[in-house]
């Protein structure tokens, strides 16, 4: 191959690859924010059993949660957060439930949660579950899951 060949080749080589890296750089970016859902429920020993909408994480509830018999779903929400960036979410009981994307390793997400009283920071995967127990409302206990 002559050296124009060669040296053609390699301008076509780095082009594609500049081209390639551009194309990708925007999905890095979007990688750098977590869609939530946050289920806010109402643990009690009322006797009323699970709610039907808590399907998906019922058992769990049982499993962590063994002391309360009835499990009710009272509000639902879909949450994005960019890095850095935070939710707050009204509460049945009139306080905040705040939520921040602290950053992302690998495909974990590093979330603070607070509730007033106090606070956690955990590490979870997409699709991952964890729950956060609140304060105490009606004959019963606020627990918030959250999903990512």
């Amino acid at each position: 191959m002559s050296r124009v060949k060669r040296t053609l080749f390699a301008c076509a080589f780095l082009g594609a690859a500049v081209l390639l890296i551009t194309m990708v750089e925007p999905r890095t970016a979007q990688a750098q924010s977590a869609n939530l859902s946050v289920q806010v429920i109402l643990a009690s020993n009322s006797g009323q059993g699970m709610d039907g909408s808590l399907g998906s994480v019922a058992s769990q509830l049982r499993a962590r949660f063994g002391r309360y018999d009835s499990f009710s779903l009272l509000a639902s929400h879909r949450v994005h957060l960019d890095q850095g960036s935070s939710e707050s979410l009204g509460l049945p009981n009139g306080e905040t439930l705040r939520i921040s994307l602290l950053s992302m390793s690998g495909s974990s997400y590093r979330l603070q949660v607070s509730l007033p009283g106090g606070g956690t920071t955990v590490t979870a995967p997409p699709g991952g579950i964890f729950f956060v127990a609140g304060p105490r409302y009606q004959s019963g206990t606020i627990i918030v899951a959250i999903t990512p």
